[in-house]
């Protein structure tokens, strides 16, 4: 199983770049890392409904309700990346400030976790990971553009591989027609 050390390398590596020996050493390749591998992956996570991600939770009402419009209000998961769907609900909701607005009195969501452990990771996410780093660190190490175009294309075909493998375990997700199918 990877560390975030190992993945980065991984990015280092495809760049012909030095490797390092722990994100938090003080080096350049290490620093650029350090300032991109968080944000990086959250992008990623949240870019798709990834079995190994997906969380499901049971919301406490909060004290507090919306001024109008709904009737309660709930607060989101700390670990919260986004909301995929309200379980058995035919109610609207809204999201605000971290927060569903909803007439439910009782909430279950699904929804996408932020997972930090990359030995949670899916192989193929794990890939995409390392891949979407390069993609970041490629002018910075290399400074060449062309090199950034050569890994997104390769980006690009593991990511609809993985999206394809990663929708084949299970039944799908139905999140719902949405009001404007049901509206023709």
């Amino acid at each position: 199983m990877a560390s975030v050390t190992q993945i980065c390398n991984r990015a280092l590596i495809r760049l012909g770049a030095s490797t390092i020996t722990d994100i938090t050493e003080n080096s350049k390749e290490a620093r650029l890392c350090n300032i991109i591998y968080d944000q990086v992956r959250q992008e990623l996570l949240r870019s798709h409904p990834w079995n190994f991600a997906i969380r499901r939770a049971t919301l406490a009402s909060d004290t507090e309700y919306p001024p109008f419009e709904f009737s309660y209000q709930y607060s989101l998961p700390s670990d919260c990346l986004r909301v995929l769907s309200m379980v058995d609900s035919a109610e609207n909701y809204k999201l605000e400030n971290n927060k569903i607005l909803t007439n439910e009195a009782v909430v279950d969501i699904l929804y996408i976790g932020d997972v930090e452990d990359p030995t949670q990771f899916d192989s193929l996410f794990n890939t995409l990971l390392v891949l979407r780093i390069a993609m970041e660190l490629s002018y910075n190490i290399t400074g060449a553009t062309f090199v950034y175009s050569a890994i997104q294309s390769e980006f690009n075909q593991v990511r609809r591989e993985a999206k394809l493998y990663d929708a084949q375990e299970g039944t799908p997700l139905d999140f719902g027609d949405g009001d404007w199918l049901g509206s023709r």
